[in-house]
């Protein structure tokens, strides 16, 4: 299964100012919480005036990139795919 949209989600995260890292812990999606269990990838670009910061974690079954808007401060989830386990 795969979603290519833009949805608003929920995240849990932390920061550690101590090692100066960052990471998310869990996703709110439709009803479902995923426990992200690595940030594969992070991406800061600007759309128009808006620093946006794309993530892309994983939580060793199903894929996700993850878009946060640091102007409205909202989280959206943007892409979804399940791992194909053989």
């Amino acid at each position: 299964m795969s979603f290519e949209d833009k949805e608003k989600i929920s995240v849990v995260f932390s920061f550690n100012h101590l090692k100066n890292q960052f990471f998310i812990h869990k996703i709110f999606w439709r009803e479902k919480v995923y426990l992200i269990k690595k940030i594969t990838y992070h991406q800061k670009l600007y759309q128009g005036k808006t620093l946006v910061h794309i993530f892309y974690l994983t939580d060793n079954e199903k894929d996700f990139k993850v878009i946060f808007d640091s102007d409205s401060l909202n989280w959206y989830l943007e892409k979804y795919y399940e791992r194909d386990l053989f």
